[in-house]
């Protein structure tokens, strides 16, 4: 029995109402609405059918684990009662319950209610890589358009962005464009810009967002000149009339009375004119004291103070000059930039039409269409919205705090009772169930908008409230995951950090986290925060070696794993293991440089996944290769097969073929030496390999008529066993996984083009092409390992997971501010960054710096999110790492300065943030532990001092670290003779004596079934070595293994029950595909055939549940589960066995493998003990590969016409 909170109960309880829950992190908010759910489904009460519910998540892995845990619990109240048909019957209509992603979900509503606008029912979805590739072709149409019918409206447009080409204004349109794919209703936003232009100057929103702004600047302006004037006030002893202290006296009251004035018109609701915002940052220097008494301290933060002032007026002046030219400069390019838009999504929108395919954006875009109308300018609920709202007896949403604005808008729409708030706003009714946390809202790329979460927050009331309010909210802010002292630091880190200016939302008391996990946290076990300070020498001004950091944090990691640091659990604790660790960066580069460094520490790591999909080793093999199926004359990607681990010829055999005919097209000298007809070559070998290369490439370019370009990428693995070879390399998981996902990729290329005809190889290979100009496919997806390894992830990459020991690291990563060439904001408002053709120069308009000012705000919230999802991963404890090199030191001195001109508070860091590193220092200057930890680092006090302390208990501890240089050696002069050990002595002579096994080194790394059968044959005289091959040529009839390789190639292509009607007739058609010559089909005895067909063991096979033809595979030798000495030798080493079985089937018992045999004049004796060996490894590689038993096994032979059962 699970023990709720309090707040927790009120949450799986409430009814009647709407309810938001802000669940903060490790608050059991999965459970919490799981739990929710069961108990409405399995009380009869609520009203509630399993299939009018709809649950949306915001990943497919949460969406099926979701639906997993309802059935689970509905299946365990059944066990309890079996009888209770209500819940019997939730069962059933679970099935059919809406439990999915937002995509998927307005997807399926689409196809149910699909209305006639050039897209059918069966639709497809363009992924994000192919949408770029289509929105790019739809650019080419626009400017072509543009050209043909308005050339005036593009060469206007061109002016206003352009110097030197159209890339300027390609751009604008595209990031235009992507904007609008967050926006609810598009057209409406388009109408409201064009509309906003339409007004006076003074009347429109730019105004009063200006004066907004500039008060704002000019406030803090004001604030630090009064503070000056505080300071000049009780600086001197006296102030007199001619001395330097009334002129400094005078400067200051200036200072006060300029900025008062520019206020003074800002109230009265006016911008200032050109000539006053000039005037603002006119201010006069400071002259020598000369002998006056004053307080040296005092006086250069005086200084300070007017230098962040004069900073800040020059900012206002920058924003107020030519605000009304801006204004009206703006307003043509608005109207003009609209026109082109529209035009631009109308061209896209054909595209996609004649694909039949949908973006993601689309379909929320649909769907808001379907669900909304607009009525006196105010959204309300379409019919069919309301027909949707009656059959959704309960809608869920979880990571409400990701959600888009039109993903909102959906929802509220959804929902029933739908209503509008007093100024007109929709607002969600009476059956909806939200869960987030705004605090780890960090998907603003991805559009999510905090604010809608706290706006529905700020429109609900607390759940325990009474009233008639239909919007209730609760709080879950008890910790069930982390220490108390994990809790403790990050409640002090945001409590100071945290705000509705930095982070969109105040750290109060009801945001803060509380320990909820007294159960795994012993109150004698302390794991306070750990600070790691990485300097090179106390005061050094040598900059710190680029990897300092890294090696600092990876030798950190490794000597807590030596020494066997303890880990809490529920079960007691356990010295730590690798897994237990986690590191946290900004970005995926920074990811594989700490893999690498513990690795080399000797602690085993994976990084987070990479991009850069079609330049991976594996990938680009296989494009290389379907390139040279589609056209053969190309070489260099005929020459990166040939040397890939496909084909495995060496750049010596490379560089032979071209020596010897450096003219033709390599794929013709290839071609030569395979046919010995190229001059010169006489290494027999070499021209085997060319006819194996030819064989393939021609059978693949037969496929390629005949299969979908998904199933010929199939063939190709399954022929030449590439993901097998290359799941041999490094991190080959990755490879599998991104070998799989080109099929999927293949898929959805020809379901895009299906609709209009334009598939095929060559249609796919120019769509790869497009697609590495405008993007990358993503990496494919591996599951989640439980592997014992460091996991080194981004903060992005980490939410949702937990670890007992978190390190964050490269704090002072620079935040990346988004600066384009267009800036769009939610409200209506748009800026440029244009051009000036008499100055011929670039410049930002108005509207372009306050949009910019806005975005750098929403960056440093996000970022300040980020900070937090990082901290509250850890469940034990927190290791922070912080370069202190002499640039960072400079930043840490600007920190303290602001922070004492500030008054020893540390806001305007805060609010101007650049790096984590900024907001960490500005909490630990102001802890009581800063100046020890100044003193260590060799940090001057300064003519400033440090901020007087607001924080003296102890929430964590810290070192410098001095990072050992792998790199550098050691004097050897220094180093005292090692004593020898006398057990590792004695192994390493052992090793030294080992002879050499010759036979073994010159086995083959890779054997075949047959290859390794003989081993075991003591009369075989079999050679294992690698040996030149025997070459007959002029040969007109078949040997007796070309005759054997003709009757098991029409076994392996042909129809079972067209070959049992007609043997004859079969054995032709499959010479008519070419896969058997003319002499081949001849070779084949149709009686012999024919008896296959009336044997009892086909008729087994025609019954099975599954058959397989020509089943490949390929498992290292030492994994085999087979006794047998003669194969000892061979597991010591790396050897891989491969092999192809002809036939196996599956029965109820398990598989039953088959090996068709020609040989002739051999009994059946000779036969069983020539190929049991050959069987048994057949039945341990399948057992080993599929995890399924092997009943039993049989040869059979076509000489004989009969079925050899073989004991295995």
């Amino acid at each position: 029995m699970v023990n709720w909170t309090k707040q927790q109960q009120a949450a799986i309880e409430a009814r009647g109402a709407s309810v938001i829950v802000s669940a903060a992190a490790g608050s059991g908010k999965t459970a919490v609405l799981t739990e929710r759910l069961v108990q409405l489904l399995a009380d009869p009460e609520s009203g509630i059918r399993a299939d009018h519910i709809v649950v949306v998540t915001f990943t497919n892995d949460a969406a099926a684990e979701m639906k997993s845990r309802l059935d689970r619990s509905l299946r365990e109240l059944i066990n309890t009662d079996p009888s209770d048909q209500h819940l019997l019957k939730q069962q059933i209509l679970l099935q059919s319950a809406r439990i999915s992603t937002i995509n998927a979900f307005c997807f399926d509503l689409l196809r149910d209610n699909i209305s006639d606008q050039g897209i059918t029912s069966g639709f497809g979805v363009l992924d994000d890589t192919d949408s770029k590739v289509l929105r790019s072709r739809a650019m080419d149409d626009l400017f072509q358009w543009f050209t043909e019918n308005d050339y005036d409206t593009l060469s206007r447009l061109y002016d206003h962005f352009c110097a030197k080409n159209e890339a300027n204004l390609i751009e604008v349109i595209k990031k235009a464009d992507e904007f609008l794919g967050s926006v609810a209703i598009p057209e409406k936003w388009l109408k409201k810009i064009c509309d906003e232009y339409e007004k006076p100057f003074e009347e429109s929103v730019y105004h009063s967002r200006l004066i907004r702004d500039l008060k704002g600047i000019l406030s803090s302006a004001k604030s630090l000149a009064d503070r000056n004037f505080d300071t000049v006030s009780h600086l001197f002893d006296e102030i007199r009339e001619g001395r330097p202290s009334a002129k400094l006296y005078d400067k200051i009251l200036n200072d006060q009375e300029k900025i008062t004035a520019a206020l003074n018109v800002l109230n009265e609701g006016k911008i200032l004119s050109d000539a006053q915002a000039a005037e603002l940052d006119q201010v006069q220097g400071l002259t020598s004291l000369g002998k006056e008494k004053y307080d040296p301290g005092e006086y250069e933060l005086l200084k300070a103070r007017r230098n962040e002032m004069k900073s800040l007026l020059a900012k206002a002046k920058e924003n107020a000059l030519s605000a009304e030219n801006d204004y009206l400069q703006s307003k043509e390019v608005t109207q003009l930039l609209v026109k082109a838009l529209r035009k631009y999504r109308e061209l896209i929108w054909e595209r996609k039409c004649q694909k039949n395919a949908l973006s993601f954006d689309d379909g929320e875009r649909l769907v808001l269409e379907l669900l909304a109308k607009e009525e006196d300018g105010r959204i309300v609920q379409s019919e069919t919205a309301k027909q949707i709202a009656e059959q959704c007896d309960m809608i869920m949403i979880d990571e409400y705090q990701d959600s888009n604005n039109k993903q909102d808008l959906i929802f509220k729409l959804m929902s029933k009772n739908y209503k509008l708030s007093e100024d007109g706003e929709p607002m969600y009714g009476d059956n909806v169930f939200l869960v987030g946390d705004v605090k780890q809202c960090i998907y603003r790329f991805r559009l999510a908008n905090p604010g809608n979460f706290i706006d529905t927050m700020k429109r609900s009331v607390p759940y325990e409230e009474e009233g008639s309010f239909p919007n209730r909210s609760i709080v879950l802010n008890q910790n069930f995951r982390s220490s108390p002292e994990v809790i403790d630091f990050v409640n002090y880190v945001f409590g100071n950090v945290m705000s509705r200016e930095v982070g969109e939302i105040d750290y109060t008391d009801e945001e803060k986290l509380y320990f909820g996990a007294q159960a795994y946290f012993p109150p004698d076990m302390s794991r306070l925060t750990h600070f790691s300070f990485i300097i090179d020498q106390p005061g050094s001004e040598e900059k710190l070696p680029p990897d300092a950091e890294v090696r600092a944090v990876a030798q950190q990691i490794a000597e807590m794993i030596s020494s066997g640091t303890e880990v809490i659990t529920s079960d007691g604790r356990r010295p730590c293991t690798p897994s237990d660790f986690c590191v946290l960066v900004r970005s995926n580069d920074l990811s594989r440089k700490y893999a690498e460094a513990l690795m080399k520490e000797g602690v085993p790591a994976e990084g987070s996944e990479e991009s850069g999909y079609l330049k991976s080793r594996e990938i680009s093999v296989l494009i290389a290769l379907l390139r040279v199926i589609s056209n053969p004359i190309q070489d260099v990607p005929l020459a990166a097969v040939m040397t890939s681990p496909m084909f495995m010829f060496t750049m010596e055999e490379l560089a032979k073929l071209r020596a010897l005919d450096k003219k033709s097209p390599l794929y013709m000298v290839v071609r030569a030496a395979a046919s010995e007809e190229l001059v010169g070559l006489e290494d027999k070998l070499l021209a085997e390999k060319c006819r194996g290369l030819l064989a393939q490439i021609d059978r693949f370019r037969l496929d390629s008529v005949t299969m979908t370009i998904g199933e010929l990428i199939r063939s190709i693995y399954d022929a030449t066993d590439y993901i097998s070879v290359m799941q041999l390399s490094g991190n080959g998981e990755k490879k599998r996984a991104n070998l799989r996902a080109l099929i999927q990729y293949a898929r959805s290329f020809e379901e895009s083009t299906a609709f209009e005809g334009s598939g095929g190889l060559s249609s796919f290979l120019r769509h790869i092409d497009r697609i590495m100009k405008t993007g990358d496919y993503a990496q494919g997806k591996v599951a989640q390992a439980s592997g014992d390894y460091v996991s080194v992830q981004t903060l992005h990459g980490s939410k949702g997971l937990e670890y007992p020991f978190v390190f964050i690291a490269e704090c002072t990563h620079e935040f990346q501010y988004d600066s384009e060439k267009i800036m769009c904001s939610d409200d209506g408002r748009v800026g440029y960054t244009l051009y000036d053709k008499k100055t011929v120069q670039k410049y930002h308009t108005f509207q372009q710096l306050m949009l910019i000012g806005e975005r750098k705000s929403s960056t440093r919230s996000e970022e300040m999110r980020l900070l937090y999802v990082g901290l509250t991963r850890a469940k034990q404890q927190l290791f922070i790492s912080m370069k202190c090199g002499p640039d960072e030191r400079k930043r840490l001195s600007a920190i303290i300065r602001d922070c004492r001109i500030n008054g020893d508070d540390p806001v305007n860091t805060v609010r101007s943030a650049n790096t984590c590193a900024d907001w960490l220092w500005s909490c630990l200057i102001c802890h009581s532990e800063f100046p020890a930890i100044a003193e260590a680092l060799g940090q001057d006090e300064g003519e400033f001092g440090y901020p007087d302390p607001k924080e003296t208990a102890q929430i964590f501890t810290w070192q410098t670290l001095f990072p050992e240089d792998s790199s550098a050696l050691e004097d050897s002069a220094q180093i005292p003779e090692a004593i020898p050990d006398p057990e590792i002595t004695a192994q390493l002579r052992k090793i030294i004596a080992t002879p050499y096994d010759k036979e073994l080194a010159e086995t083959p790394a890779r054997l075949s079934v047959t290859q390794l059968s003989h081993l075991r044959s003591k009369q075989s005289s079999f050679d294992l070595r690698l040996e030149r091959p025997r070459f007959i040529s002029g040969r007109q009839k078949l040997t007796g293994s070309e005759r054997g390789t003709a009757i098991h190639t029409f076994f392996q292509y042909c129809d079972f029950l067209a070959a049992m009607a007609d043997p004859d007739a079969e054995i032709r058609r499959i010479g008519q595909l070419g896969y058997l010559s003319g002499p081949e089909e001849d070779s084949i005895d149709r009686s012999k055939a024919a008896a296959f067909f009336r044997s009892p063991l086909y008729g087994r096979i025609s019954s099975a549940k599954r058959v397989w033809r020509e089943k490949k595979f390929m498992a290292a030798v030492a994994e085999l589960p087979i006794d047998d000495q003669s194969l000892e030798k061979l597991r010591r080493s790396d050897g891989m066995i491969k092999g192809i079985i002809d036939l196996m089937f599956e029965e109820e018992e398990g598989i039953y493998i088959v090996d068709y045999k020609s040989d002739r004049g051999v009994s059946e004796e000779k036969l069983r003990e020539r190929y049991t060996m050959q069987l048994r490894l057949y039945k341990a590689a399948v057992e080993l590969t599929t995890g399924k038993k092997v009943t039993g096994a049989s040869l059979y032979s076509f000489e004989l016409e009969k079925e050899i059962p073989v004991e295995i």
